[in-house]
């Protein structure tokens, strides 16, 4: 949702001070795809990827891209969703009070390793919440769990949910077993 904290966070003290610098290598880090960029590098996977950050949409806003991206090309997509506590004082900006992290290997066809076929459309329903105070409580504080009710769709062999979209929209998923 907000990048790299400790990189943030270590920019804008080097940026406070005077004269404000900041190395070259740790501006280049900062940007949001440059762990996606080092991990084509040490693989050597030259496949495309996209970094987005869209605040507490963030996890619906790849999804939405993942799965057109799915669609339009005919081929796998891996969307991988993380979020780190930020240091004070941005973490009154960027309010993650613990870590998170899923990833969903999106296909245009099921394999014998699907677990899901999930079906994506925009309405205006309630976020789903979930029933466990504490997952709940991890879903408001991370934007990255906000994935949670998607992914405990698919761990109880399907359902539907509604992440937070854009505004008042919501990304309604239904999530139908495939075994």
């Amino acid at each position: 949702a907000y990048g790299d904290p400790v990189i943030t966070h270590k920019l804008c003290e080097l940026l406070s001070g005077t004269p404000p610098m900041a190395s070259p290598t740790m501006f280049h880090n900062s940007v949001h795809n440059a762990p996606a960029g080092y991990w084509s590098i040490a693989t050597a996977n030259p496949a495309t990827t996209t970094s987005i950050a869209a605040g507490d949409e963030s996890f619906a806003t790849g999804l939405l891209y993942a799965a057109a991206q799915v669609i339009a090309e005919q081929r796998p997509v891996l969307l991988i969703s993380y979020d780190l506590p930020y240091p004070q004082p941005l973490a009154a900006r960027c309010p993650v009070t613990v870590p998170f992290a899923s990833a969903l290997l999106l296909s245009h066809q099921a394999s014998d390793a699907s677990l899901a076929q999930l079906t994506l459309g925009l309405d205006q329903g309630a976020d789903s919440s979930m029933e466990s105070q504490a997952l709940d409580a991890l879903r408001r504080d991370n934007p990255a769990a906000r994935a949670l009710p998607l992914l405990a769709s698919v761990a109880c062999g399907g359902g539907e949910c509604h992440l937070p979209y854009l505004g008042e929209q919501r990304l309604h998923i239904e999530v139908t077993a495939c075994r």
